[in-house]
C-alpha cells in the first residue's frame, strides 16, 4: 500500500513540473489510471474500518426503501408544481399583475418560475434544498399576494422536517435490523 502511494504521488508531481508532458495522451492516461487508483486506494482503506462496512451496508441494504422515498418525493415535487402553477403561474403573463420586466419572452424573465411544469419542479426542488428561497417568495408575493408565502412557508416546513425525518427513519430502521442480526449472532456464539 505504501508502495502504491509512493507511485501516486510521484506521477502527480510529475504532472506538475513537467507541463509540457500534460499534452501527451499517453501522459493523460496515466492521470486517469492514477486517480482510479487513489479511489481503490479509497476503498481498501473503508474496507479495513469495521464501522465504515457496517454503514455502507446498511445504506446500500435500505436502497429499496430510499428509492421508494425518493419516488415519494418526486411525485411531491410534481404535485406542488402544478399547485405552485395555478395559483403562482400567471405572474408572468403579460397584462396578468406580472411584475414589470419579468414577462414571458422578455430578458428578465427569471429562470426559478412557475409558468412551465419543468422550471416549477425545479423551483420547488430549489425551494425544498433551501438555496435561496426567500426572494423568490417575495418576488411571488408582490404579484400573487401573501397566499404564495403561505406557500413557500408550506414547502420549507414539509420537505425540512417530514421528508427530512421520513429520510433519516428509513437509514435508522435498517440499523436497528442490523443490530438484532448482531444479537443474534452474539445469541449463536454462547
Amino acid at each position: 500500500l505504501n508502495c502504491m502511494d509512493f507511485v501516486i504521488v510521484c506521477t502527480s508531481i510529475a504532472g506538475f513540473f513537467f507541463t509540457a508532458m500534460s499534452t501527451f495522451a499517453s501522459f493523460r492516461v496515466i492521470r486517469l489510471v492514477v486517480k482510479m487508483l487513489r479511489v481503490v486506494r479509497l476503498a481498501s482503506v473503508f474496507a479495513r474500518n469495521d464501522a465504515m462496512v457496517l454503514l455502507l451496508r446498511t445504506v446500500i441494504g435500505s436502497s429499496g426503501l430510499l428509492g421508494a422515498l425518493f419516488t415519494f418525493i418526486f411525485v411531491f415535487m410534481c404535485l406542488l408544481a402544478i399547485v405552485a402553477g395555478h395559483t403562482m403561474g400567471d405572474c408572468h403573463s403579460p397584462g396578468k399583475g406580472s411584475v414589470t420586466g419579468q414577462e414571458i419572452g422578455t430578458s428578465g424573465f427569471p429562470r426559478e418560475n412557475f409558468y412551465y411544469f419543468s422550471d416549477a419542479v425545479l423551483s420547488n426542488f430549489q425551494v425544498m434544498s433551501g438555496e435561496d428561497w426567500t426572494p423568490m417568495m417575495y418576488r411571488y408575493m408582490n404579484c400573487a399576494g401573501p397566499g404564495a408565502a403561505f406557500y413557500f412557508i408550506f414547502v420549507v416546513l414539509t420537505t425540512n422536517f417530514f421528508l427530512l425525518n421520513v429520510f433519516v427513519a428509513v437509514i435508522l430502521e435498517n440499523f436497528e435490523l442490523s443490530e438484532e442480526e448482531k444479537l443474534i449472532k452474539q445469541q449463536s456464539r454462547y
